[in-house]
């Protein structure tokens, strides 16, 4: 990737340490992945919506089974219960394991996208499938903390929806760019 700044005649350097000259008109090269704020706006929306949004659901959720007075030792209806805690607790993970990721893979790339985007990104996939998995289990059932579950699964779908179309809408070469 080379950057170039807005003078007629400038050095840009590479990120491995090679340098060129380049001027005004040389169009920049760019890798395949999404510009910095074009990813991570979007995903940043995902993450911290599920994290609060579907914190507070998943605390309802585990407060009604906790003090549901018949609940039972049969684990069949709080499946999805788990599926929606294991959908926000990835999204909760997010932040610190791509803060921790090593500063050299900013610049590092697989298919042309940096590492800590297709990190993130596997993590956000991962976070949605355990939410779907979560509306399926607890479709057409009833028990403790199901409602808040089922609530929970479409508000958080209504939020990934979002952050889909920002992602699409921001995403490099389109039309509209």
């Amino acid at each position: 990737m080379w950057c170039c700044t807005r003078s007629k005649r400038i050095k840009a350097t590479r990120f491995r340490g090679e340098s060129k000259l380049c001027s005004q008109s040389e169009v920049r090269k760019v890798s395949m992945g999404f510009d910095s704020l074009s990813f991570y706006v979007p995903a940043m929306f995902v993450t911290v919506g599920s994290m609060v949004i579907g914190g507070l659901f998943v605390l309802v959720a585990w407060t009604n089974v906790i003090n549901d007075p018949t609940m039972k030792r049969n684990l069949e209806p709080q499946k999805g219960v788990y599926a929606f805690t294991a959908s926000v607790a990835l999204d909760v993970i997010t932040i610190p394991i791509v803060r921790a990721l090593p500063y050299e893979w900013e610049h590092d790339t697989v298919l042309g996208i940096p590492y800590i985007e297709c990190i993130w990104s596997l993590l956000l996939i991962a976070g949605i499938v355990c939410l779907v998995m979560s509306m399926v289990l607890v479709r057409g059932r009833s028990g403790p903390g199901l409602v808040a579950v089922k609530v929970g699964s479409k508000v958080l779908s209504a939020i990934v929806v979002i952050g889909l179309i920002g992602l699409v809408y921001l995403a490099p070469g389109m039309p509209w760019d």
